[in-house]
């Protein structure tokens, strides 16, 4: 399988190839974001406007003030909370999709991140996403290496969902965790890879960050999973079904050259001899203790 050098090439090429497409879109995906640091800032702002009529009156003036900021700070509660909960787990699920069917030589629209609220499921991907978080602030009361851990078990739920929206929390963990055995550390090294880029993008007040950080690590991130897939796959321990892809994806069935485009039994293919499973098949259980 891929390098972690070769991941990245690969993503570069990817999403270089709808350059401007990725940047409208990481862009749409960051507002939500930009809102909630916007408010932040203005409800820490003395500056409230406040009618020519209180003027007159200190004390009205005061309960004005008092008023204004403690309105506009419940508010900003409730926003942030709705936005953090809500809005963003279903954004980051539809970026993911985004970049899988980039991957899958797809031509994916501006909005596509948006597009899960269109489905009826887009109230599984939050509570999917919720319950995840969860589980991982549980065992990080566990000390904190336990949830660490987790949180890496559990990193690829945001793009499986973005395979397959309807999965269920549970089915979301396990597949997750089949991924990552005996890939976490591979990850991390990979989220290291990128601190030099994060550190550069904050002294440009965030242009690098839109414009090739943020879509260049998620294309990456979309690149460890579709390998992570393939491979396992390739060692039987996976049928394609189980996590769908997009497009051109050796194992997609939207492929008519692949192993599913025209026949339910899969032969062989770019990653190499897949063998014939049969209906009943069930993968074997998965040890989650390797890190």
């Amino acid at each position: 399988m891929f390098t972690r050098i070769q991941m990245k090439e690969a993503a570069k090429l990817n999403f270089k190839r709808k350059w401007n497409t990725s940047i409208i879109a990481t862009l749409l995906v960051m507002i939500p974001s930009l809102l909630i640091t916007a408010e932040y800032t203005f409800s820490n702002s003395d500056d409230f406007y406040v009618p020519f009529s209180l003027k007159s009156n200190l004390f009205s003036l005061q309960a004005f003030q008092l008023f204004n900021k403690t309105s506009f700070a419940l508010a900003f509660s409730i926003i942030s909370t709705a936005i953090t909960l809500v809005v963003m787990p279903v954004l980051q699920v539809g970026y993911n999709r985004f970049f899988l069917k980039l991957r899958g030589q797809l031509e994916p629209k501006v909005t596509e991140p948006y597009t899960p609220f269109k489905e009826s499921n887009w109230g599984n991907i939050v509570f999917v996403t919720l319950s995840t978080w969860f589980s991982i602030f549980m065992w990080s009361l566990l000390f904190v290496i336990p949830g660490i851990i987790k949180s890496f078990q559990y990193s690829l739920v945001p793009v499986i969902l973005a395979s397959d929206s309807s999965i269920s929390s549970s089915n979301a963990k396990k597949l997750s965790k089949r991924l990552m055995k005996g890939h976490k550390s591979e990850l991390f090294v990979l989220y290291l890879s990128f601190i030099g880029w994060f550190f550069l993008s904050a002294f440009t007040i965030g242009i690098l960050q839109v414009v090739y950080v943020k879509p260049y690590f998620q294309a990456t991130i979309i690149e460890f999973y579709s390998c992570r897939r393939a491979e396992l796959i390739v060692k039987g321990m996976l049928l394609p079904h189980e996590l769908p892809s997009f497009g051109s994806d050796w194992y997609s069935p939207d492929n008519l050259n692949g192993p599913l485009g025209n026949n339910p039994q899969y032969g062989s293919g770019y990653y190499g001899s897949t063998p014939n499973y049969g209906s009943d098949y069930n993968p074997p259980n998965q040890d989650d203790t390797q890190f």
